[in-house]
């Protein structure tokens, strides 16, 4: 039984990684700001260069 746990949570540390790796990446290859569309199309200069810093 332990050794079925240690094999799984072992198993879960790469998987985990690569999930990261994969998901930052596709955060900042997408085009456009993120603070832009996080505030939506109506969102002022000032308010997206707030949420920025």
């Amino acid at each position: 039984m332990w050794a079925y746990l240690i094999k799984r949570i072992l198993s879960l540390i790469p998987v985990l990684f690569v999930v990261t790796i994969v998901i930052f990446l596709i955060i900042h290859l997408t085009p456009g700001d993120p603070a832009a569309a996080m505030l939506g199309i109506e969102a002022s200069q000032e308010e997206i260069e707030l949420l920025n810093e």
